[in-house]
């Protein structure tokens, strides 16, 4: 009798906050819900155990909302051994070097790859290095601003606009 390995992953995102945040959110909820064991404590980490692949795990969150222009993705691993990322990352080259084992993931549907396979990152604008930047000092980029959370919480815990109900 063969014995599938669970596999568990850190999932991390950034959903720029527009006219469809809660509902994209809320798809991604849905969609991480939908796995018997997870963690969805905090609004934009969160942890599952699965028998999936690390690939499978982040086309689904794709499909559930993800917007590769504005949104940021991260997959992890837990044991260090596979990393996937996509999206608007302007610092690719510090996560890079945190997650040697990352692998950068675009898909040809997205139309902005058709730019000869240029991401989409930090080139509209000057840089500031937020490491020398004061707190607070920093302007709004990009058309980011902070989210409004909605209600969070364990799996099943009831929530305003839970997909699930």
């Amino acid at each position: 009798m063969k014995v599938e390995r669970m596999n568990t992953y850190a999932v991390a995102v950034y959903y720029r906050f527009d006219d469809t945040y809660l509902k994209r959110y809320d798809g991604l909820v849905g969609m991480l819900a939908s796995y018997a064991e997870v963690w969805m404590e905090a609004p934009s980490m969160f942890l599952l155990r699965t028998d999936e692949k690390l690939a499978t795990v982040e086309n689904k969150i794709r499909k559930a909302g993800f917007q590769p222009e504005t949104d940021i993705l991260i997959v992890i691993d837990v044991t260090g051994r596979e990393a996937r990322y996509a999206g608007h990352i302007e610092h690719k080259d510090r996560l890079e070097k945190i997650l040697p084992a990352q692998k950068a993931t675009e898909h040809p549907e997205y139309p902005f790859l058709q730019n000869g396979g240029k991401w989409a990152t930090g080139e509209w604008e000057t840089r500031i290095d937020r490491q020398d930047a004061a707190a607070g000092d920093m302007p709004r980029r990009h058309g980011f601003s902070v989210a409004v959370h909605p209600q969070f919480g364990f799996k099943n815990f009831g929530r305003p606009f839970d997909p699930r109900q």
